[in-house]
């Protein structure tokens, strides 16, 4: 091979040590809705993107920069399969389940915060958090101590206009109540997940329950935005027993 084939050959093949980028789109409520990587100048992605059929649902994105591709490509794999954004399809089984749950879900993510809460009757549903790598299917994320069970739930993803806005700086715990009021737990953690708000509770171990649902109240903010402040979290169908898994 010549020395002018070589150079051009190195010219076409794209350079593993070189600076990339893994850009992240997100849409209205904080749902990531595609990851993608590039070694261009960052503003040569959104003319590439510019004619994809979820580029009008973008919001905001963002970027972050490493040194070789092979490290960008190693965050772009670990994100897709973590977050499983609706319109990647590598590294993705799903994407068309959740591709058409999205779709079939946008106009309520569009509604107002306060009309949905209103609709909800300020009683925001919670799903058990999926066990990661379990497919989503809902299973039950427990751990158990001596003393109490740390269990996960989180908000669902078509309430994300609420959900997103919970407050997630409690000045105090939340009590937990079941059957009658009774007191069988504490919310210690409320954190955020993309678009979904994920609540870590430490309950009785006796007790175990099949739905909940978080109780707010609305307030505004020094901005002018509205955040909800969970001040209950009552849960279904609880009885003594074995976990539901």
């Amino acid at each position: 091979m010549s020395n002018d084939t070589a150079g051009a050959q190195l010219l076409l093949e794209p350079a593993t040590d070189e600076p990339t980028s893994v850009y992240l789109y997100y849409d209205v409520v904080g749902l990531l809705l595609y990851v993608g990587i590039t070694s261009r100048r960052t503003g040569r992605q959104a003319e590439h993107n510019a004619d994809k059929t979820w580029w009008p649902y973008v919001v905001r994105q963002e970027i972050e920069h490493y040194g070789t591709r092979s490290e960008a490509l190693s965050r772009e794999s670990s994100l897709i399969a973590e977050r499983r954004p609706p319109f990647n399809t590598q590294h993705n089984p799903n994407w068309r389940y959740s591709r058409t749950a999205y779709e079939a879900m946008r106009p309520r993510l569009l509604r107002d915060p306060l009309d949905l809460a209103q609709e909800l009757d300020w009683a925001v549903p919670l799903s058990i958090r999926a066990v990661p790598g379990s497919g989503d299917t809902g299973a039950l994320t427990v751990e158990d101590t001596y003393s109490y069970r740390r269990v996960f739930l989180r908000t669902t993803l078509g309430d994300s206009p609420v959900g997103s806005r919970l407050a997630m700086n409690a000045k105090r715990r939340v009590p937990v109540r079941g059957r009658g009021g009774k007191v069988i737990g504490e919310v210690v953690k409320i954190y955020s997940q993309g678009a979904l708000a994920v609540m870590k509770l430490h309950m009785d171990p006796q007790v175990t329950f099949t739905s909940a649902s978080a109780l707010v109240d609305p307030k505004k903010g020094s901005g002018g935005g509205i955040s909800f402040h969970p001040w209950m979290v009552r849960c279904h169908h609880d009885q003594i027993g074995r976990a539901h898994v």
